[in-house]
């Protein structure tokens, strides 16, 4: 459902796999709802507690509205108050960030779980990047792969992306570039930038793969393609990198 915290500048340093860290990053918000303004004004106030997340997501991004950060923490707030696992995760984004409410990374961290025990992978996803990062708990690299990996089965390709990173550093796992690959590969067929820059290098200096130039190379423009899109849907850190990686 997500993406929006980050496209990293993960590709080089993944490659070596020398760094960690900058792997792990939420995704850009790839549903936007083509449902107008007050139509999911009006199913959120009726109950219907996932057009309040949507509705929150067009407030973030500021897809066919003014971007609002305080207004869209609302609607996530309310649809976690009610339930909806999205809106609990999407709300741990708001805390962590201060985007929209007074920074909180002990609120992100309990939030992140509540989704994550109700079967959001986005929230099993962000609670491991936060104990791989020890932003606002105790780092712990093992339990961190355990909850990426919970969230790549579930379909996270940010999650995939920090598996990958993950073993190719050997981080709460034994080093296994082959298996870094491939995961790297699942999160770029998901949609991820970081993991289609990040592949594209592994193919281009042979790094748990063979050497392969040209499909290096339609790697490198798909992560360009999609930062492009990141950028044209208002993500600025997306802007940076939506250039030609090579």
């Amino acid at each position: 459902m997500k993406t929006l915290r980050c496209f990293s500048a993960c590709a080089i340093a993944a490659v070596i796999f020398g760094s960690l860290t900058n792997c792990i990053c939420r995704a850009a918000p790839t549903q936007h709802s083509s449902r107008d303004l007050v139509s999911l004004s009006a199913e959120c106030n009726r109950g219907m507690y996932a057009s309040c997340v949507l509705l929150g997501i067009k407030y973030i991004s500021g897809s066919g509205v003014t971007k609002d950060e305080a207004s869209a923490a609302k609607c996530f707030q309310r649809a976690c108050d009610n339930g909806d696992v999205e809106g609990c995760s999407w709300l741990g984004y708001m805390y962590e960030t201060g985007s929209g409410l007074t920074q909180n990374a002990a609120r992100a961290v309990t939030l992140y779980q509540q989704a994550c025990q109700g079967g959001s992978a986005s929230g099993c996803g962000e609670l491991g990047r936060m104990y791989f990062t020890g932003t606002g708990v105790e780092k712990n690299d093992v339990k961190a792969v355990t909850l990426v990996q919970r969230a790549c089965d579930r379909g996270y390709s940010p999650a995939c992306a920090a598996l990958g990173a993950a073993y190719g550093t050997g981080r709460g796992v034994a080093k296994d570039e082959v298996r870094a690959a491939t995961l790297m590969q699942r999160a770029c067929d998901g949609g991820d930038a970081a993991a289609c820059a990040t592949l594209g290098d592994v193919y281009e200096n042979g790094v748990g793969v063979a050497k392969d130039a040209a499909r290096a190379s339609v790697l490198h423009q798909k992560a360009s393609a999609l930062y492009q899109k990141g950028c044209e849907e208002g993500l600025r850190s997306a802007c940076d990198k939506a250039a030609p990686l090579h």
